[in-house]
């Protein structure tokens, strides 16, 4: 007699010396419900690690859609431009150049705000090790049921029948890893550079072309969704354009665009947020699935290792 992961019993008639395999029979059956309840409980807690983590993209809206972030951008976006314009050992272009130093302050920003390792990691550990005790109490149901020389035999040749231990689990989330999955949020939510760099074309006239230009990409993201392109594009294209031209032109037309950008900037929070957290969230979902096709890999490995080993001590018995 014996009782499964689902806690039902069940009976097995054998011979007494057929009974090593009757018991690898229980054995092999019981491996895939394990498996189950592994996996089972592992996305339950990964739920639970990664809820709070998906529901950081508001804030990380916050700070993306601020106008003081916008003027952030475009002065380390300038100040990238500058740095490679002059570059002699630079071997991409300019533009692809700010753009890789401009994605790396993004990636940053998202990994402070809504990753966060410094303190997801410990909770990634313990999702780990509470959905392998999960396993494990489930497997020690089945082995009570075993004949006693078979548990004796695992108890004196493995570890196997000791719960898991935290401090007996080393890893690290590759965070950095999932950094660039932000990357993937395209143009939609870029934030008209026309108005806060007409410092890169000059002058009143520019001001006015750029407002011009500006109103007709909020009337667009009011009606759909913008296509190509990355959170940093704005303000890769301006910083390039602003090597072009001088101050005068800057100060003239700054002045004259600062009101109505920052007016055109709060409505297209208004009509892009809800799309942004989205895509955010999106990005976030990833991460989790893929931490858990790794976890849940590694956790049916130790399920497979307990399950070897004691059709191992149940062959020895009938031996």
């Amino acid at each position: 007699e014996y009782t499964g992961v689902d806690g039902k019993h069940s009976e097995v008639v054998v011979k007494k010396g057929e009974l090593n395999s009757a018991v690898s029979g229980v054995l092999e059956l019981a491996a895939k419900s394990l498996r189950e309840v592994a996996s089972k409980s592992l996305k339950e807690e990964l739920r639970i690690c990664f809820d709070p983590i998906e529901n950081r993209a508001s804030t990380f809206a916050d700070w993306y859609f601020a106008y003081p972030t916008s003027l952030r951008l475009l002065r380390k976006a300038a100040a990238s431009a500058a740095k490679h314009s002059v570059d002699p050992a630079r071997t991409v272009s300019l533009s692809t150049a700010i753009s890789l130093d401009m994605d790396q302050l993004i990636m940053e920003k998202y990994q402070r705000i809504v990753l966060q390792p410094e303190i997801n990691d410990t909770r990634m550990q313990t999702a780990f090790i509470n959905a392998a005790m999960q396993a494990h109490q489930s497997f020690c149901r089945i082995l009570k049921d075993l004949d006693a020389k078979i548990v004796h035999d695992l108890a004196e040749h493995t570890t196997h029948l000791a719960k898991p231990r935290a401090d007996a689990v080393h890893f690290r989330m590759d965070w950095p890893a999932q950094l660039h999955k932000i990357k993937a949020v395209s143009a939609q939510f870029e934030k008209m550079p026309e108005m806060s760099l007409v410092l890169g074309v000059g002058g009143g006239l520019a001001a006015k072309a750029a407002t011009t230009a500006a109103s007709g990409k909020l009337a667009s993201a009011a009606a759909g969704k913008f296509c190509g392109g990355k959170l940093v594009a704005p303000f890769v294209q301006a910083a390039s354009a602003g090597l072009l031209a001088g101050p005068a032109g800057a100060v003239a037309g700054g002045v004259a665009g600062v009101g109505l950008d920052m007016a055109l900037s709060k409505g297209l929070e208004l009509v892009q947020r809800e799309d942004f957290e989205r895509e955010v969230r999106r990005a976030v979902v990833a991460t989790r699935e893929e931490y858990f096709r790794v976890m849940e890999a590694e956790l049916h490995r130790v399920v497979e290792v307990w399950v070897a080993d004691s059709m191992a001590a149940a062959r020895n018995q009938g031996a």
